[in-house]
């Protein structure tokens, strides 16, 4: 079932339940397109599953285990180095867009904890992990140098959301109401 935002909201909402307050302990990266985090929630230990396949792209939470290579590729390390033992705040849904939002706190042995974010754009090919520090991408899954006619994924850049298309978003209560009293007329 693909992932939409009405699916991706309730999921956030699931996700939130389970992993806020948690401290992820190990981080994963079986292949290009996929990263397995495991969080220890105070209760048990969860993985949270990120795929960024241009086929499938998803968030879940899995059992099993997916064979790690040898060597960690490199956004593997960088996410190892900023977020190892880290505490999720915060999971939700960016407004009404396939944009999952990862709210985290590392810890640090000088005690300056600096709040990062990690955003999960489930978009198709446009699929992408992007790591973010006050608003400044740290890093990007898909290559940092990824540019296109409307925003550029630049490491110590700013991060914008992806162009807005002209949609509507159903949660927007002027619309409904709108909607409501033309159907009703």
């Amino acid at each position: 079932m693909p992932q939409d935002a009405f699916n991706l909201k309730y999921l956030t909402l699931e996700l939130n339940s389970i992993f806020k307050g948690g401290k992820i302990n190990r981080i994963v990266q079986p292949s290009e397109e996929e990263v397995i985090f495991t969080v220890y929630t105070g209760k048990s230990t969860q993985k949270l599953y990120v795929s960024v396949s241009p086929s499938c792209p998803r968030i879940t939470v899995i059992n099993s285990d997916k064979p790690s290579p040898l060597t960690a590729p490199n956004f593997c390390m960088l996410l190892r180095k900023h977020l190892l033992n880290a505490t999720v705040n915060d999971i939700s849904i960016i407004e009404f867009d396939r944009i999952v939002k990862i709210d985290l706190t590392p810890t640090s042995e000088f005690f300056d904890s600096q709040k990062k974010e990690l955003y999960i754009e489930l978009m198709g090919r446009y699929s992408n992990i992007i790591l973010t520090e006050n608003g400044k991408i740290l890093g990007t899954n898909r290559g940092s140098f990824i540019t296109n006619d409307v925003r550029a994924l630049i490491v110590s850049k700013d991060y914008n959301y992806p162009p807005n298309s002209d949609k509507i978003s159903p949660l927007d209560k002027k619309i409904v109401l709108e909607f409501c009293k033309f159907n009703n007329a």
